[in-house]
Formats: structure tokens, C-alpha cells, sequence
């Protein structure tokens, strides 16, 4: 998500313009808007022949109310999304509250199939209880973690968070990946999904779509 702004005359970026939407008002109705343009679009992936999945930012606020759930189900449900092609993301901050409510929350949307996954682990509140005691299916690690995995602490850190994670039955997702370095250490560390500018920067879903036809033709040339 990015702001357009014409007051600035440059692009608003969700660092900047989210905590304005959650203190004064705005975060509902901006999350869904963003969870409706999200099952458009993967609607359009899905009639292109792509079955891929798509991730939406939930944000703390959201998940103080019970209507989040109905809005992303009500949504799946208009665009005849299958809800395993749909997760949500939470900050460490967002479920580190211990609230009845997250906790149903998150239960319901699971029993339903979608996924949740945690993201930027490592860089707010992070504890190994917190991810034994919350419902979750996917550890993004934070992108501090993966600048350092080239050193020998930070090789063994990244190790350490692996072995927990797996332990637990977790997916993991290398976030911030730059370099075919990181790439090398982080396939031989046995993650499986990376994120970030080795792949692509964030692009508008067109782009994407467009980026998903070239990678499918090269897959086929080979």
C-alpha cells in the first residue's frame, strides 16, 4: 500500500501514514479497503491460471473487534477466494497483547484455513513463549536477522530461531533478502520461502501479474 499524495507531490509510505490512520480513526476502514483490493486482485491471479497466495498487514487496532473476521470472510466469499490462498500478517506488538479477543480471532480465522503469519520476528517483543502461545503458521524473521547471517553469531543465532521454529511446526520466511550470498546461507539453513529485493521491489499488482507471466514462461523454456 502506498499514499499518492498530491499535498506532497511524492509517494506516502505505510510507516509514515499508518500510525496517523490507527490515532485518529482511520485504520478500519483503510484495513478494508486493503483486504477487498487484496481478494480483487488475487481474483485476477486466480483467472490468469495462477494460484498463488496472497498476504494482508493486519493491524493491532483491527484486531481489538471481532468485525475484522467478518470482513475478511465477507470478502473471500464476493470474489470466491479459497481461504488457504489468503493470510493475514501481525507484528510481534499486535499479538503480544495475551487478549481473549486476538486469540479467538486468529482461532476463527484458522479453523477457516486461512494463514497467519508473524511478521518481522525478531525486531520488537520476541520470545520463544510468545510463538509457543500464539496462532500462528508462518515466522517471517526480520530482516536484521538475515543482513547478519554472513557472520558467525549471527549464523548461529539465525540457527537457533530455525530449530525453535521448526520444533514448533512453523513455516519460515527469510524477510529482506538482497544478495545471492544470503540466498546460498539461508537455502543451506533449510528455509524455504525468502522475501525481498533479490526477488523484487514492491511493485503495483499489474506489475506483478506481468512478473508472474515472465517467470512462468522461463519456467517452461527450461
Amino acid at each position: 500500500v502506498r499514499w499518492k499524495s498530491s499535498v506532497k507531490g511524492s509517494m506516502v509510505f505505510p510507516d509514515e501514514f499508518i500510525p496517523f490512520a490507527e490515532k485518529y480513526g482511520y485504520i478500519e476502514k483503510l484495513g478494508d479497503r486493503v483486504i477487498e483490493l487484496a481478494c480483487k486482485e488475487l481474483r485476477k491471479f486466480i483467472d490468469a491460471g495462477y494460484s498463488t497466495n496472497v498476504s494482508v498487514n493486519i493491524s493491532a487496532k483491527q484486531l481489538e473487534s471481532f468485525r475484522v473476521v467478518d470482513v475478511i470472510m465477507d470478502n473471500l466469499e464476493k470474489y470466491n477466494i479459497p481461504a488457504n490462498l489468503f493470510q493475514i500478517e501481525l507484528t510481534e506488538t499486535a499479538v503480544a497483547k495475551d487478549s481473549a479477543i486476538v486469540k479467538k480471532i486468529l482461532s476463527t480465522l484458522r479453523s477457516c484455513g486461512i494463514k497467519v503469519n508473524l511478521d518481522d520476528f525478531g525486531k520488537g517483543e520476541s520470545s520463544l513463549f510468545l510463538l509457543s502461545e500464539t496462532e500462528i503458521d508462518i515466522l517471517k524473521i526480520d530482516k536484521s536477522f538475515i543482513d547478519k547471517i554472513h557472520t558467525p553469531k549471527g549464523y548461529a543465532l539465525l540457527q537457533g530461531i530455525i530449530s525453535s521454529a521448526k520444533g514448533l511446526e512453523l513455516d519460515i520466511v527469510a524477510e529482506g533478502v538482497e544478495t545471492q550470498e544470503q540466498l546460498d546461507i539461508i537455502k543451506r539453513l533449510d528455509i524455504e520461502q525468502g522475501q525481498g529485493y533479490l526477488y523484487s521491489r514492491p511493485i503495483p499488482a499489474t506489475d506483478f501479474l506481468a512478473l508472474l507471466e515472465k517467470e512462468h514462461k522461463k519456467s517452461n523454456a527450461i
